[in-house]
């Protein structure tokens, strides 16, 4: 003990270090233990993994033997290759509406066919013209302006009824111009 530790608690006996003597004694045998511990236990997960990888080649076995598993993969690589095909379809044709691009691929997968050949079809030919019929006659009804559509020479007229109207002060020449609008309404 040093002087300072004696200066703090004066009834502090030295101790006497006994151990160091039979430390390497002990440390050997710890050793040795801890040792053969390690080694025991390296061979029990040996044999865990040993077990477990036979486990994992069974069910590997039984998943390629069942054909309920792959399914769900080729089911899953299928969609995917159908999506694929729609998009190459849809990029090739951007004349079709969606709906035109559809019924074609609809008919193409019940008859077995390409999509390209199913555009051919009849059926899917006719869809396709009534679709574009339509589209066409929506485009032609008028959009549902409030004035009526006039010539040239009548807007000219109407413009010079109402200066005339905005000079004199004579509401009759505008309403000149409001009444043959209405007419040809």
């Amino acid at each position: 003990m040093s002087e300072e530790d004696k200066k703090v608690d004066p009834n502090l006996e030295e101790v006497v270090d006994k151990t160091t003597e039979t430390n390497e004694d002990k440390t050997s045998e710890t050793l040795f233990y801890q040792k053969k511990a390690a080694q025991e236990k390296a061979a029990k997960l040996e044999v865990e993994k040993a077990a477990l990888q036979a486990q994992l080649d069974d069910a590997k076995a039984k998943s390629i033997t069942k054909p309920t598993d792959n399914i769900d993969t080729s089911t899953r690589e299928f969609a995917l290759q159908d999506k694929l095909e729609a998009i190459e379809f849809t990029i090739a044709h951007k004349e079709l509406s969606p709906e035109a691009i559809k019924s074609a691929m609809s008919i193409a997968k019940s008859d077995g066919i390409s999509n390209e050949e199913a555009l051919k079809n009849p059926m899917v030919e006719a869809y396709i013209s009534k679709l574009k019929e339509d589209e066409s006659t929506k485009n032609a009804i008028p959009t549902g302006n409030r004035s009526a559509v006039s010539t040239d020479e009548e807007k000219t007229e109407s413009e010079g009824l109402l200066n005339r109207a905005r000079e004199t002060g004579n509401i009759d020449d505008w309403a000149k111009v409001v009444a043959k609008r209405r007419i040809n309404k």
